[in-house]
């Protein structure tokens, strides 16, 4: 069973020699690196890097040299490109912080198999240096164990036919690009895996309010979740921008 992951890359060249190692020591069979208007050395730190571990017959450096005029979301339109490039049914999708700590590679067989079209990973964060983050943190933990709230992280894993017969990435989007696919699977009726026991660190905290706000906005425009759901995901996670985001996209509606 082979597989591809895929790295947007912008500007981290400070960061990749932290991140990039915990990828590769679990063999990925290609590595498509896409390296977004990048201005630093992040090419030169990530082509050493790949090739001081043996995978250099594996790199596939893209290079965007510009933006996307018509993508209103340009992190979509990079991880589009690097879906589109890889060669690879099963596709693992990593952002450049994302430091790995257990193997991916456990349920990626199943991709493809009864309808299953993605597997997302738990997320661990660093709230020893992030205190203000605690109480989310501790709130999004235990509302995995309520079977109303579907866990969804960052990390994920697709299986590219199903990724493209939803259409991939929306040029659309405003932002959020992770959570447009998750629902446009699910709302296609394919299957999500979360593999609870697969973890991995994220170095850098991303659970800023506009973020949030464009996750409820979309929990709405894809998914057409009802005010009840919508309600108890905020409420339960401690995200009131969920709510509000939610709201804005379901109301905007009837104007």
């Amino acid at each position: 069973m082979k597989y591809s992951v895929v790295i947007p890359v912008h500007n981290e060249a400070r960061i990749l020699p932290i991140t990039l190692p915990t990828v590769l020591k679990f063999e990925p069979d290609e590595i498509v690196i896409v390296f977004d208007r990048c201005t630093d050395k992040s090419y030169e730190v990530a082509r050493k890097i790949i090739r001081d571990h043996g995978f250099l017959d594996r790199f596939t450096p893209v290079f965007k040299r510009r933006p996307a005029p018509d993508w209103n979301h340009q992190l979509a339109h990079t991880r589009h490109i690097g879906f589109e490039k890889a060669k690879y049914d099963r596709i693992l999708n990593v952002s450049s912080d994302f430091f790995l700590k257990d193997d991916p590679r456990k349920y990626l067989h199943l991709l493809g198999k009864n309808r299953i079209g993605m597997i997302t990973y738990r997320y661990m964060d660093y709230t020893i240096f992030n205190f203000s983050s605690i109480p989310a943190n501790i709130l999004g933990r235990i509302s995995k164990f309520l079977p109303i709230m579907e866990p969804f992280t960052g990390m994920y894993a697709v299986y590219k036919p199903y990724w493209k017969a939803v259409g991939g990435f929306s040029k659309e989007i405003t932002g959020c690009e992770d959570t447009y696919i998750y629902n446009a699977l699910k709302r296609a009726g394919f299957k999500i895996i979360y593999a609870h026991d697969v973890s991995y660190y994220n170095t850098r905290v991303k659970h800023y309010p506009e973020r949030i706000f464009n996750i409820g906005f979309q929990y709405w425009k894809i998914l057409r979740a009802p005010l009840w759901k919508a309600i108890l995901r905020s409420v339960v996670r401690g995200r009131p921008h969920f709510l509000k985001g939610y709201l804005a996209a379901r109301y905007s509606e009837l104007r």
